[in-house]
């Protein structure tokens, strides 16, 4: 019976492919260098997916990067590859899809946007954009 699930699990882990996912820095300490991200607390999605890209760089990886609401903290900086960008592409989806999910994002010590939804939003942002309703 062993057997049967080593060799399973040894399929699975060579053959299938696997997604791998940024997980949000575990440190608490935000450097706010660049573009942040602090998830609203009264936000129910159990898990946030974010795809950053470069459309006019074509040739770059997306970057993708997934919160958990057991897991992560409500701040974190984004990836270094799209931290200091100067405009923000991504697409953005919550899980479970019809529960609504808002998340300030934010360029160094400004904010930037706040995005409101639920499944699934795309969003272009300029880091010289203002949001009021997001104070860092």
């Amino acid at each position: 019976m062993w057997l049967g699930t080593i060799a399973a699990f040894l399929f699975c882990s060579v053959l299938l492919p696997v997604e791998v996912r940024q997980r949000p820095p575990v440190d608490p300490a935000v450097k706010k260098d660049g573009w942040w991200i602090r998830l609203n607390t009264e936000s129910k999605a159990e898990s946030i997916t974010w795809i950053f890209s470069e459309p006019e760089k074509k040739e770059k990886e997306p970057v993708t990067l997934t919160w958990q609401r057991s897991i992560d903290p409500n701040n974190f900086d984004l990836p270094e590859s799209v931290r200091l960008v100067d405009s923000l592409h991504f697409s953005v989806t919550a899980k479970p899809p019809t529960t609504p999910a808002a998340f300030c994002v934010f360029h160094a010590a400004q904010g930037v946007m706040l995005v409101e939804f639920s499944g699934s939003e795309k969003k272009t942002l300029n880091s010289r954009a203002r949001e009021k309703g997001c104070t860092p």
